[in-house]
């Protein structure tokens, strides 16, 4: 298939995904976790963050003020904002399936995304949810581009322009919500599996340096919030992880299953990108089994806590099936 052709398909794709995430907006009503934060978006900036809850950070309510006063006040119009998350989302899950594992990987990575229940949810859900989830594969996929890049002379401008675009999208993310150190340490864990342990210590400090400073002020905030102790009693783990199954993956867990099982299988008759796939199998189905071992001290096993395994979800189908003939 030729390059323009395999474009097309692309962009047909990300239509579709727009189309079926915008259809539903219409029908949608709003409960009073919107209407909050729809209310704290109003007023001058000062006031905004002022109203800010102890357990939020002030971004997403700026962001949501700005969006209002561009495309007004109407449920629709407000949603809308969420709708185009999800697509920039999808963009750089496609983004970051192809650079792992190729086009078709990809493609197939951002349908999966697309295509979890969660996902649809987030995208007309009028909370940082819906932003945070987005910021997830960008910052994987910037975390690619900047440790792919060699450090040849004439690449290096490009080298310290990604890495800047990567930790501001961190310094966004953690400003958009507390659990991104989550995400973070990640990306951390993915390069290294898979890059040279000097390249990933030499490109994390001046990444890790910026990041930490420019979030000293949240930190400060929030520093009674970060430090507290929690007793929560544990949630069993069937219980938890078929709430969790319900909401992310609706009544399509069965179908997501047997995509699941034909990937592994497409993948043992060529068992390429080992690495990468150990590293979106601890991302997922670890990160869901670290929330429950940790839920009594963190409180996050919880399918509005742990959203972010949703992206290693992905990535592991999305390059796992790239294997297919």
């Amino acid at each position: 298939m030729t390059r323009r052709l395999f474009f097309f398909i692309v962009i047909a794709a990300l239509l579709v995904i727009a189309a079926a995430h915008t259809l539903r907006l219409t029908g949608l009503n709003m409960n009073p976790d919107e209407v909050w934060h729809i209310w704290q978006s109003f007023g001058s900036p000062d006031e905004i963050i002022a109203r800010t809850p102890y357990d939020w950070t002030p971004l997403y309510p700026l962001v949501l003020g700005g969006w209002r006063l561009i495309a007004g006040i109407q449920p629709f119009a407000v949603r809308t904002l969420s709708m185009l998350f999800s697509l920039i989302g999808a963009a750089f899950a496609y983004k970051a399936g192809t650079k792992i594992a190729g086009r078709w990987a990809g493609l197939l990575t951002m349908l999966i995304w697309s295509a979890f229940t969660y996902t649809i949810f987030l995208s007309g859900y009028v909370r940082p949810y819906a932003m945070a989830h987005a910021l997830i594969p960008m910052g994987f996929y910037l975390t690619l581009e900047y440790f792919d890049v060699e450090r040849e002379k004439q690449r290096r401008n490009h080298t310290v322009m990604v890495g800047a675009a990567l930790t501001l999208t961190l310094i966004i993310s953690f400003y958009t919500i507390l659990t991104t150190p989550i995400w973070v340490a990640l990306y951390g864990m993915y390069t290294l599996f898979v890059y040279p342990i000097r390249r990933v210590i030499v490109r994390w400090i001046p990444v890790a340096a910026v990041f930490v400073i420019a979030s000293m002020p949240i930190v400060l905030a929030f520093r009674q919030q970060l430090q507290r102790t929690l007793i929560l009693p544990s949630i069993p783990f069937a219980e938890g992880i078929t709430t969790i199954a319900g909401e992310y993956l609706g009544d399509a867990g069965f179908v997501w299953a047997i995509v699941l099982a034909v990937g592994v299988i497409a993948w043992l008759r060529r068992r390429q990108h080992t690495r990468s796939i150990v590293v979106f199998a601890l991302w997922s189905f670890g990160g869901l089994i670290a929330m429950f071992v940790l839920h009594p001290q963190l409180g996050f096993f919880r399918p509005s806590y742990s959203f972010w395994t949703l992206t290693g979800f992905a990535l592991l189908g999305g390059v796992l099936l790239s294997a297919l003939p």
